[in-house]
C-alpha cells in the first residue's frame, strides 16, 4: 500500500487510541452494589467449602464420600478466587477501569 494511500484512510492514521464508549459507562450503584454482594457470597462459599467440606454439602443435603472431598475444597478454592477478583475489579482511577483480561497480549 502507498503511503499516501495510508493517510488518506482515517481508520490507518496514527493517532491516540480512543476509548470505546462502552468502556466508559459506569454501572448504577444498584448494579455495583448487587455485584459486591455476589462477590462476598462467593468467598464466603469458597471459604466454607475449603474449611469444611462435608458440612457444607450437607446444607444442601448432599452426601460426599471422602475420596471426593478434595474436590469440594478446589471448588471452594476457585470460589474464593473468582470471589476476589470479581469484588476488587473495578478501579475507577485507571483509564481501562481496572477491568482485568485473562490474555492481556491480544490486540482488542
Amino acid at each position: 500500500m502507498a503511503p499516501s494511500a495510508q493517510s488518506s484512510d482515517p481508520l490507518l492514521k496514527s493517532s491516540p487510541k480512543l476509548r470505546d464508549k462502552a468502556t466508559s459507562i459506569v454501572p448504577p450503584l444498584p448494579n455495583m452494589t448487587a455485584i459486591k454482594v455476589l462477590a462476598i457470597i462467593r468467598i464466603a462459599t469458597g471459604a466454607a467449602c475449603l474449611i469444611a467440606p462435608r458440612f457444607t454439602c450437607a446444607l444442601h443435603n448432599y452426601n460426599v464420600e471422602p475420596e471426593y472431598l478434595l474436590l469440594v475444597r478446589m471448588m471452594g478454592v476457585r470460589e474464593g478466587v473468582v470471589g476476589g477478583l470479581l469484588l476488587t475489579a473495578e478501579d475507577r482511577e485507571r483509564e481501562d477501569g481496572g477491568r482485568r483480561y485473562v490474555c492481556p497480549n491480544i490486540s482488542r
